[in-house]
């Protein structure tokens, strides 16, 4: 051998380093022989299922609501689609929009998970919200902010279910009408027969909207259930904790329970199982779409897509981008229409 690189191989700077990790090398075999069979290093996961897993609000849907939720998640895009920012009305059928708006108003079977899972009362509110948009008939923008009203109201009452507890899925709202027709609204008439069916949008719905709202649940249904699949054993972290008292001293008194000294100040920290622990707090999570699930997860039985399959959801995923971008054009021309009529009016009224 190279005498230069033996007297490298036999120096101390690299001998001892050697020795270093042949001692720590059986230090941990020693350790490892005597650790009982059972003996685990604490995993972040399971610490927090076991936090968590009470309020954990993902689980599947009711199987009696899957056709409720299908027909208002179809409802809610259509509606959304239709008159954000504006409609259009050249183009769309005022009559069948009103039919709809008038199953959300007559409806029975709407659950509080229903309500969630499908957004219509946030779709709604920001429709009612518009500024700037088209003459509507059939008093849709009032019957869009008297829905909205009606939904709020009704989660802002005592004894409203949480979204983790089971009667979330089985109390149903009741709904803003107990009458069908419209003509029993100021003398609206919204093409809404009388012996039309309540809650039934076959009769409704043409051939192609029926192919689109099945297509459309398939699509949501699976990634729903994908997402929901990891969540149920895999617990997400709360995005937030709001005291459960509504008055001032209550909330102090929440506060104070968290800590020890019972003095609260700010960026104070705070042990989070004393927060899940305390009645006095609840956690508040977004939506399944919303939450952190990776994305190589498939649910039981879920095969991926073909390169076939694949191919004809770009393609339809271009038709309706495509579809999406012309119709917002469109939008854009009247709102900008309206805007100048009403700058218009507010210049003469400046004169006079």
């Amino acid at each position: 051998m190279n005498p230069l690189l033996r007297r490298m191989l036999t120096s101390r700077l690299i001998r001892y380093p050697i020795y270093l990790f042949l001692l720590l090398f059986l230090f941990l075999c020693l350790v490892g022989i005597f650790l009982p069979e059972d003996y685990y290093w604490e995993d972040p996961l399971e610490t927090d299922h076991h936090l968590y897993a009470g309020t954990n609000p993902y689980r599947d849907l009711p199987e009696d609501q899957l056709t409720v939720v299908k027909e208002i998640l179809f409802t809610a895009e259509t509606l959304r689609d239709v008159f954000l920012p504006t409609s259009l009305p050249d183009e769309d059928d005022y009559g069948f929009l009103s039919k709809l708006v008038r199953t959300l108003e007559t409806r029975e079977d709407i659950s509080w998970t229903t309500l969630r899972e499908t957004g219509v009362d946030s779709t709604l509110g920001h429709i009612a919200n518009r500024r700037v948009f088209a003459d509507e008939p059939y008093e849709l923008t009032d019957r869009f902010r008297r829905l909205s009203e009606h939904w709020s109201r009704l989660a802002l009452e005592e004894g409203k279910p949480e979204r983790w507890e089971v009667e979330h899925d089985v109390t149903f709202l009741p709904p803003v009408l107990k009458v069908k027709g419209l003509e029993h609204q100021g003398g609206v008439n919204g093409g809404v027969e009388e012996e039309e069916e309540e809650g039934v949008l076959g009769a409704l719905l043409t051939g192609e909207q029926r192919e689109k709202m099945e297509e459309r649940w398939a699509e949501w249904k699976k990634n729903r259930d994908r997402s929901v699949s990891y969540l149920k054993s895999h617990p997400p972290r709360p995005l937030a904790w709001f005291p459960v008292p509504k008055s001032q001293a209550g909330k102090i008194a929440a506060w104070t329970e968290l800590v020890d000294d019972g003095a609260v100040e700010a960026g104070k920290s705070v042990d989070e199982e004393r927060v899940v622990a305390s009645q006095k707090w609840k956690p508040w999570y977004v939506g399944w779409e919303m939450e952190d699930v990776p994305m190589e997860w498939r649910a039981p039985g879920e095969e991926d897509m073909t390169p076939e399959e694949f191919d004809r959801w770009m393609a339809k995923f271009n038709r309706q981008r495509e579809w999406g971008d012309e119709r917002k054009r469109k939008q854009e021309e009247i709102q900008e229409k309206l805007k100048a009529g009403r700058d218009m009016v507010w210049e003469v009224k400046d004169e006079l």
